[in-house]
């Protein structure tokens, strides 16, 4: 078995194998779908990605960028919260290093999602090292809200009641809207970002905007998922003020929730929360049986909402031990010598 490695503008129609291998090994993941990966590529790739591809793609494939001097690494831009890898077994990687030349020391493998990944977090190799990138979290959708939400810790439900009680007494009309359309969802996109716009992310210019690469790259890929009823925007208003906005796509088990705004001149109302609130309270009738994941780095307060947590690690494969053994002891001198 063998991999044939080249630019993706040359790989001819890559996305039928790649989601028949998709749904093979990840069930569909949403995140993996060639409709997010090919969206991607238009809005943030630099034109030098490069597809592995075994055996015509029926056993694995890969979507890889070259980093620096002998490195690889797995196409990550930040709106992709776990990159595919799309490969039945760890064994098969080693022959990919060897696809990519002789100058290929050792590929970053990023954002590896620990369920859906054959880099299994026990395996003991020399030729592997793994590091601890985030905790990521789910809420199953099992039984009905009323059970999930009184099994939450007493904390959480009195400040939920809290900011309802600030919102009574406000006087506010709440309106909670899912948009589920190919046309409709650019509009919301567009909303979204404008919200976002208005807070920290603006002033840090990392906001999403009708006009910029991500404004164009959540709009165009929610579109693509909209069309298989896979994609759709909750938004909560308070009178005629967008307050909160998320992004969702989603497969038969998973409903993935990509991007969250508020506006933060209504902090002291809470309306992310308040919106993840209702969005739970809608998804456990209209979709039992699933889970919410929220790839993200939970913090304490987040891990509130959850049933289940799990990693995300990176991880890098090299040629062969001694390369690991050492980088490994480069590492460890440059982390020791950086206070000075």
């Amino acid at each position: 078995m063998s991999w044939r490695v080249a630019p993706v503008a040359a790989a001819g129609d890559w996305e039928g194998p790649w989601d028949a291998l998709n749904a093979a090994l990840y069930r569909a993941h949403p995140l993996f779908d060639s409709r997010f990966t090919a969206a991607l590529l238009a809005c943030f790739g630099t034109g030098d990605e490069r597809l592995a591809v075994r055996d015509g793609g029926t056993n694995g494939m890969v979507l890889l960028l070259p980093c620096r001097r002998g490195v690889y690494r797995t196409f990550l831009p930040s709106q992709l919260q776990a990159a595919p890898l799309l490969v039945a077994e760890a064994a098969a990687l080693p022959s990919l290093l060897g696809a990519l030349g002789r100058g290929a020391l050792a590929i970053d493998l990023l954002c590896q999602d620990t369920a859906y990944t054959p880099l299994d977090e026990g395996r003991a190799d020399p030729t592997l090292a793994r590091s601890r990138h985030a905790l990521t979290m789910n809420i199953a959708l099992d039984g009905d809200f009323d059970r999930y939400w009184g099994e939450r810790s007493a904390n959480l439900r009195r400040n939920l009641r809290h900011y309802h009680n600030r919102l009574a007494a406000a006087g506010h009309e709440e309106r909670l809207i899912r948009i589920d359309t190919p046309d409709e969802l650019p509009a919301a996109v567009a909303r979204y970002g404008a919200v976002e716009a208005r807070g920290w992310k603006g002033k840090a210019g990392t906001a999403v905007t009708a006009s910029n690469r991500q404004g164009a790259f959540y709009a165009r890929m929610l579109a693509e998922f909209a069309r298989t009823g896979q994609a759709c925007a909750y938004e909560y208003w308070l009178d005629d003020r967008l307050a909160a906005s998320r992004l969702l796509i989603s497969n038969d088990e998973i409903i993935v929730i990509l991007k969250t705004t508020y506006d933060e001149e209504l902090a002291a109302l809470a309306p992310g929360r308040v919106l993840l609130h209702r969005i739970l309270q809608h998804e456990f009738t209209a979709s039992p049986g699933k889970r919410v994941e929220l790839y993200t780095n939970a913090t304490a307060d987040q891990l509130r909402w959850a049933t289940a947590t799990r990693a995300i690690d990176h991880v890098t494969l090299y040629r062969n031990a001694l390369i690991a053994r050492g980088h490994g002891w480069w590492q460890r001198q440059r982390e020791r010598l950086a206070p000075a």
